[in-house]
């Protein structure tokens, strides 16, 4: 999978699935397993937090799907290289105006593909009327997902 692949997966993820069905997709991300277990994950990847009130999985949601769909995103892969740091992803939600970031993710690659792959299994449990953690192969943080 390369970064254009990547991105695309986490479009279809974030938004395409949201838009398709606004209550199944807020059915999946408010599986009490999965806001448990990637609420977390999100939290310790904020590097920016300008929202008012406490940082929900709703509100970072989506501030997440918002830098998705605007494309807010920026690549430090070939500076990580030249620089010796890891790779990583900066993902940033502006305001409705476009100018000030409100919200920014710094992940790495492998962060991206677990985080889009748990979500489309949340949708998956909840298109079948079940929980998260009764479907397979759910991408978990247990597992060295951290």
């Amino acid at each position: 999978m390369n970064h254009g692949v990547l991105f695309g997966w986490l479009y279809v993820c974030c938004v395409w699935l949201r838009e398709a069905d606004h209550r199944l997709f807020n059915a999946a991300v408010r599986d009490p397993d999965f806001t448990s277990e990637w609420t977390p994950f999100l939290k310790r990847r904020r590097t920016v937090w300008k929202d008012q009130g406490e940082s929900t999985l709703d509100k970072m949601m989506r501030h997440f799907r918002n830098a998705i769909a605007h494309g807010n995103i920026y690549i430090n892969v070939d500076e990580g290289v030249r620089d010796g740091e890891a790779p990583h992803f900066l993902l940033s939600a502006t305001d409705k105006d476009h100018v000030a970031v409100v919200a920014q993710f710094k992940a790495s690659f492998s962060d991206l593909v677990r985080f889009g792959e748990a979500i489309y299994r949340a949708h998956t449990a909840a298109t079948y009327g079940k929980r998260y953690r009764d479907i397979d192969a759910v991408p978990v943080l247990s597992q060295g997902n951290s």
